[in-house]
């Protein structure tokens, strides 16, 4: 069976912040979008998701990271986030996340977030909730 991919939208401006004195976006400031959008895109799984991952048993962690960065963007530029599921997996998600500016695309990042217990330490699974909430928002 075919599953159609939905993606989850994070909009924003790039601010002084963001750039070098020329106004070109820093390298590392994509991963600062990504991250934001990533947050963003946990909060529309479940509404009180952070507050589950603050106070919770497990986390998220960054495993794998790859960034293609394609085109530059400057003081200004309005961007989007997108952010799908790849697959999803016993113990993590592997993700897309393409940013885009007038909707082209500027960066391409892949990422597996792996779903850790806080006191062992270690790889654990994903509960079921989570799991099916994840499908049903984001995989048709």
């Amino acid at each position: 069976m075919k599953y159609k991919k939905r993606k989850h939208v994070y909009k924003t401006c790039i601010y002084y912040e963001d750039t070098d004195a020329g106004g070109i976006v820093y390298h590392t400031s994509y991963l600062r979008f990504a991250e934001r959008a990533r947050t963003e895109f946990l909060r529309s799984v479940h509404s009180s998701f952070l507050t589950i991952l603050r106070d919770g048993e497990n986390f998220f962690v960054l495993r794998r990271l790859e960034v293609k960065f394609l085109k530059p963007s400057y003081l200004f530029d309005e961007i989007t986030v997108e952010t799908k599921i790849l697959k999803i997996q016993k113990t993590y998600l592997k993700l897309n996340q393409l940013i885009k500016k007038n909707g082209s695309e500027i960066c391409d990042i892949n990422l597996d977030l792996v779903w850790i217990g806080k006191n062992k330490k270690i790889p654990t699974k994903i509960n079921e909730d989570l799991i099916s909430r994840f499908k049903k928002n984001y995989i048709v």
